[in-house]
């Protein structure tokens, strides 16, 4: 897979130390396909939940994606400030060679044209947050929309939740 998904150790770490509802199966599935290994829980039957449907992102999806909760494409406080940290990190040593790739969502309500240009809208958005941020600002290799062509699993294609734009990240060529 040319991108992969970003803070892959820092996932595990912050996701087994700070969940507070189960895994879900899908997610460990994803976590051993993308990574070729998961968090402890996964190997604990009791501690992965076989529920399909969620009311709400996990803590894997919440670092992976910038989420629109109120629709549009401005960016709420929570999303500057998850841009702002994850800056501080691309210009530090250890990221300091990630890229990212943004790929704008949108959930299923209206049609599927308005979905995709609001995606990609979503997804413009937030890489202007991170040029203003960035000190190289081509390590926003990548923005696209996908509208509502790829939902979040176990999240209803209808859910707020799909409003957002996925971080996927590789380490930059240059």
């Amino acid at each position: 897979m040319w991108f992969t998904r970003l803070f892959v150790a820092w996932i595990f770490i912050v996701a087994s130390a700070s969940m507070s509802a189960a895994l879900t199966a899908q997610e460990c599935s994803d976590m051993r396909e993308l990574y070729g290994t998961e968090p402890s829980e996964c190997s604990n039957p009791t501690l992965v939940a076989e529920k399909t449907t969620l009311s709400e992102p996990t803590v894997f999806q919440r670092e992976n994606n910038v989420f629109f909760p109120q629709g549009g494409t401005a960016l709420d406080r929570v999303a500057r400030e998850q841009v702002a940290t994850l800056a501080r990190m691309l210009n530090g040593d250890i990221l300091g060679e990630t890229c990212l790739a943004l790929v704008g969502h949108s959930d299923s309500s209206g049609g599927a044209k308005v979905n995709l240009q609001v995606s990609k809208s979503r997804a413009i958005a937030v890489q202007r947050a991170f040029d203003a941020l960035l000190e190289n600002p081509s390590q926003i290799e990548k923005v696209v929309g996908m509208g509502e062509s790829r939902a979040l699993v176990g999240l209803p294609p209808e859910s707020k939740w799909q409003r957002r734009v996925e971080l996927r990240a590789r380490r930059c060529d240059f």
